[in-house]
């Protein structure tokens, strides 16, 4: 009798081996769909995310001190998907960088629109615009629908609005009339990437101390990505 029952438990045991392995195989094929599923659905994620970003971007620059960093500016711009960018330079701003040497790492450059390509037609070569740096005289002018120069001209001509990056110290920030032209930026549907405080390099004093700073380089792309058209 022992040796009979022994018998049929192992008999049982080898027939639940093709069951359990059965039951294995089918946890991993749904493990593998669940798998390919979310893969798809990353991927559709990733491919509407491309098809919406704003691939062409105008740069507008003035003429304050974060023109030192335009470079870096416009490399967050590339890296968060903007494959072509021009760059319109008021004179203060061309001024203080070359414009060859921006040629080196965007499509264009203007100080001054060419006759051919005037501000409407190139409104319409571009999804978005941003100024960086923005001084206190741009927002003046800008807030007023001035077109002083052909940043300003821009900034009317473009169809959506705009990403408007302010630089100035921060006790002209703090002024009532900036404030005044920021809200007017912001009600006639620009966004303001208002500056944060931290530590920044003041060229009054030549030294480092706390004050009003930019918004960062990913901070602007990432900007100039998710504003509504």
């Amino acid at each position: 009798m022992g040796a009979l029952a022994g018998w049929r438990r192992s008999a049982r045991r080898l027939a639940a081996r093709p069951a359990r392995k059965r039951e294995r195989e089918n946890m991993a094929d749904s493990e593998d769909d669940v798998a390919a599923e979310d893969a798809a659905t990353a991927q559709a994620g990733a491919n509407a995310k491309k098809s919406a970003a704003v691939e062409r971007v105008l740069l507008g620059c003035t003429g304050a001190l974060q023109m030192l960093s335009i470079g870096e500016y416009i490399m967050a711009m590339r890296s968060a998907g903007a494959e072509r960018i021009g760059v319109v330079l008021s004179p203060s701003a061309a001024a203080m960088t070359s414009p060859a040497s921006l040629e080196a790492i965007v499509n264009e450059v203007f100080v001054e629109l060419p006759m051919a390509r005037n501000h409407i037609a190139l409104s319409r070569e571009y999804q978005r615009m941003a100024v960086v740096p923005a001084t206190a005289n741009f927002l003046a002018g800008a807030a007023t629908g001035s077109a002083r120069n052909a940043v300003e001209l821009m900034l009317i001509a473009m169809p959506a609005p705009s990403v408007i990056v302010p630089a100035m110290n921060g006790a002209m920030w703090a002024k009532p009339a900036v404030q005044r032209n920021v809200a007017t930026l912001v009600e006639d549907g620009h966004t303001v990437l208002k500056p944060t405080v931290r530590e920044v390099f003041e060229a009054a004093s030549q030294k480092f101390k706390r004050g009003v700073s930019s918004s960062t380089p990913y901070e602007v792309a990432r900007a100039i990505q998710e504003v509504p058209a």
